[in-house]
């Protein structure tokens, strides 16, 4: 009896962390949106974020972290040329697309 009372809370043990990383899951993929050959992309591997921003033929990258929490999603850059894009913004996922302060970006 004290075995199956085990592997039955090693089991939970097991679902529970299961369930508390898949709802830990980050942003994955690259989002992007443009308007005559500018674009503004998002991509997302784990915590780090990238954004790459195309003007005129020249891409602008710039490395940093975020966080989603609830509807707020967190942009943190060591780079001091990106405070624009540092901060909490408004934030919605979809299924092909996200919504960063109001401006979408759709899957790629």
């Amino acid at each position: 009896m004290k075995n199956i009372v085990r592997i039955a809370a090693v089991a939970l043990v097991i679902v529970m962390l299961a369930a508390t990383l898949a709802s830990c899951g980050g942003l994955s993929g690259t989002y992007e949106t443009g308007l005559l050959g500018q674009t503004v992309a998002y991509e997302f591997k784990g915590s780090k974020v990238t954004i790459k921003v195309t003007l005129l033929g020249t891409v602008n990258s710039i490395e940093g972290k975020y966080k989603v929490s609830g509807d707020e999603i967190t942009f943190e850059f060591d780079d001091d040329d990106a405070d624009k894009y540092e901060g909490t913004f408004t934030f919605e996922k979809g299924d092909d697309y996200i919504k960063i302060a109001g401006v979408k970006y759709n899957k790629q």
